[in-house]
């Protein structure tokens, strides 16, 4: 019998940090007849318990498994720790209401399905995902899908592809982006539009996709596909890349960017003027990345070619760097300074710092942001340095 067919739980502690997780699975005795599934654990604290069956694999009529009975049974072995809360949900997210139950006087859990927070004011039910608002009683979005383009053949409204089952959305955003060559937008797999960029090929994304939605697993161990950082996209590609990974941003306006591009420099010549950069999108003279202004005041960001290989290979990458320091800091809100008493290039990394993408940042990323915010505050602005590191100690 597959190991995917089992009872799951996750524990989490009133704070969300993970605390314990168990399984058990369908044996071959449940070829021959009905088999009772038990899984006992032991809660050491007040929380949260996610549990549920799983029957992931893909196999015939005459091995598939069927789950029924499913029971939660509590057992209180100390007078603080009792349950306060259960909701079952229907697949698309609608709470069960004759199965679910909540403690009178307990406070209200407002993560709910998906862990999302219930948006409940004038009684709309609405679940907040961050970019766009849910409603489990549809199955929809409140809003059309801002890449409804990429898939036509799905209302725009649409969820998950309309398959809850096999996949998830966590963030109400497009899920985790697909390009070619030529940094043509290709689609999305089921983990979120999140972490390491993939380059393939059209052919390959249709042959590992179902219903538009590419299959992680699949697809990532084609021989046609290849992370990012191991490619060898030209100049004009990965700045089609970047591009879109930005317009994906729903908190920030690019509509002020250069000819819409991230310039991108590939060499640095001699010209009579001095050094001149070479590249797509009349780029900026900066080794790694920078940010100047158009002849028009519009807002040029450059990245100096193949940034990918080193940090610019992921969606939070891209957007914390690209977006909120150079775009946002250095040219909408023109921090700027030098390193120089009364400058305000330290407000560019504190925007990094406190942005939601900073959380996936990899560690050495969050370190160096940290380490320049320090820095670059120290010399610019050393009465607030000094008062701040006054109270943390």
């Amino acid at each position: 019998m597959s190991t995917k067919r089992q009872i799951v739980n996750h524990e989490l502690d009133s704070s969300y940090a993970y605390q314990q997780f168990g399984f058990v699975q369908v044996s071959s005795a449940a070829l021959a007849a009905l088999q009772q599934l038990y899984l006992d654990i032991t809660i050491p604290t007040g929380g949260y318990l996610y549990t549920y069956v799983a029957n992931e694999s893909n196999v015939s009529a005459s091995t598939s498994v069927y789950f029924d009975d499913f029971n939660i049974i509590h057992t209180r072995n100390a007078s603080t720790l009792q349950v306060v809360q259960t909701t079952d949900y229907y697949p698309f997210g609608l709470a069960m209401a004759a199965q679910s139950y909540q403690k009178q006087s307990s406070l209200d859990n407002d993560y709910l399905y998906n862990g999302k927070e219930l948006q409940d004011e004038h009684n709309l039910g609405w679940l907040d995902y961050g970019a766009r608002m849910y409603m489990a009683e549809i199955g929809r979005w409140g809003v059309v899908d801002p890449l409804a383009d990429q898939f036509i053949e799905f209302s725009p409204y649409n969820y998950v592809a309309n398959n809850p089952i096999m996949w998830i959305d966590p963030d109400g955003r497009a899920m985790s982006p697909y390009y070619d060559q030529q940094g043509n937008f290709l689609g999305v797999d089921e983990d979120g539009f999140s972490g390491e960029i993939y380059i393939t090929d059209k052919a390959t994304f249709d042959k590992n996709s179902s219903n538009g939605i590419a299959k992680s697993n699949d697809i990532q161990s084609d021989t046609n596909t290849e992370s990012i950082k191991n490619s060898n996209i030209d100049a004009e590609s990965e700045s089609n890349v970047y591009t879109h990974v930005l317009n994906q941003m729903g908190d920030i306006d690019f509509s002020n960017l250069y000819n819409g591009k991230v310039s991108i420099r590939t060499k640095t010549i001699a010209g009579k003027n001095g050094s001149e950069p070479q590249g797509y999108n009349n780029p900026d003279n900066y080794y790694n990345l920078g940010t100047g202004s158009g002849e028009d005041g519009s807002i040029k960001v450059t990245a100096s070619s193949g940034s990918y290989r080193g940090d610019m290979n992921t969606v939070e990458a891209i957007q914390n760097y690209l977006g909120v320091h150079e775009y946002q800091g250095h040219g909408v809100k023109d921090h700027s300074g030098g390193q120089k008493l009364g400058g305000t290039h330290w407000k560019a990394y504190r925007d990094q710092y406190k942005h939601k993408t900073y959380d996936k940042l990899s560690q050495r990323q969050k370190n160096e942001i940290f380490y320049r915010l320090n820095e670059y505050m120290k010399v610019e602005n050393p009465f607030l340095f000094k008062s701040l590191l006054k109270k943390s100690n």
